[in-house]
């Protein structure tokens, strides 16, 4: 024997389509607060997103400002530096050449400095005659006149020269070999005299002359 199944009766059908449009609304509505909130969570999390973007964004920004700040900074220091190192080597340069200059000035007022004018120069002169030599001098300072003479002990040295007001003529004897020392004073025009008094042989010299300054 069959059972039947029992359906509710026509008087119950309107209970049940409200509950089950109540049930249908509560989940709707469940799902719908449910998505409202996830997209609120999204949109915030976005909104903090965009945020965060927009400020690494302006750090980007301030970091390549400072970097081609940087930039420039390094190359005009550059610049400096390699000015002031062109000034240093200047500068060095004119030390050096001061330096050069005062050593030099030192030297000549301590008569430290010397130039060899006649080294070992041979003179052959008849009896009573004489050989000069017009020579400069740029500084004060000294003619220092060495002579070999052959044979004669009648051999002298003579120098003459005009400056500042100044005229100068001194004559030493040198005899056979002998030197002889003359001051002089800066001039261009400097006469050195060597000579012997023979009445009759001629004379053989030797001649050195160093400058002293």
């Amino acid at each position: 024997m069959e059972s039947k199944g029992s359906s509710p009766s026509p008087k119950k059908w309107p209970m049940v389509v409200s509950i089950l449009f109540a049930i249908l609304f509560a989940s709707s509505a469940i799902i719908a607060v449910s998505e409202f909130q996830t997209i609120s969570s999204l949109k915030s999390e976005n909104a903090t997103l965009s945020d965060k973007i927009s400020n690494l964004n302006q750090q980007v920004n301030l970091m390549q400002s400072q970097s081609t700040t940087s930039k420039a900074e390094v190359s005009q220091l550059s610049a400096e530096v390699n000015s002031t190192q062109e000034q240093l080597s200047s500068t060095q340069a004119q030390l050096n050449s001061t330096q050069a200059q005062l050593n030099s000035a030192n030297s000549i007022n301590n008569l430290q400095s010397s130039i060899t004018i006649l080294n070992d120069q041979t003179i052959n002169q008849p009896a009573g005659s004489y050989s000069y030599y017009t020579l400069s001098a740029p500084y004060s300072g000294y003619f220092d006149v060495d002579v070999q003479s052959s044979s004669s002990s009648n051999t002298y040295v003579t120098v003459i020269w005009s400056a500042y007001g100044v005229s100068y003529s001194n004559t030493q004897t040198v005899g056979v070999q002998g030197s002889a020392d003359f001051v002089v004073l800066p001039s261009s025009s400097i006469e050195v005299e060597i000579g012997n008094t023979n009445l009759v042989s001629g004379n053989s010299v030797t001649l050195s002359i160093f400058y002293y300054y």
